[in-house]
């Protein structure tokens, strides 16, 4: 889990949770989707474009840390795209949150936990 960026705004609440995350006090998933990510071989990068005022963002966060926490094979990183402007107009960022996987699979939007894993487990089998 990386956060590039200050955690203000809406995101202190990912800080919050990724913290909570560590110490074992997060969500609990199905066994079914636990196993899908323990599964992902990697490595895998997600980096999760964000802006503060924006109040979706967190979820996408907290969902990528979430599996990155779950598999030592895959790294998250929350990527506020105002202070790193050059890097969001790289990644063409147009809309938050954005989440763009190292093979370029992007996802836009607050997606649920298993769209997430989807596309890591497509980006596994590259």
């Amino acid at each position: 889990m990386r956060f590039s960026g200050i955690p203000a705004g809406h995101e202190i609440n990912s800080l919050i949770a990724a913290i909570l995350e560590l110490g074992g006090a997060g969500a609990v998933l199905a066994p079914e989707l636990e196993e899908r990510a323990a599964n992902i071989k990697g490595p895998l990068d997600i980096k999760v474009f964000v802006t503060l005022g924006c109040p979706h963002c967190p979820g996408a966060v907290l969902r990528s840390h979430k599996l990155a926490v779950m598999n030592p094979n895959i790294k998250a990183e929350m990527i506020e795209a105002e202070t790193f402007s050059q890097l969001a107009m790289q990644y063409d960022v147009s809309a938050v949150p954005k989440m763009v996987f190292s093979n370029g699979e992007e996802l836009i939007g607050d997606q649920p936990f298993e769209a997430i894993l989807a596309a890591a487990e497509i980006e596994a089998a590259v």
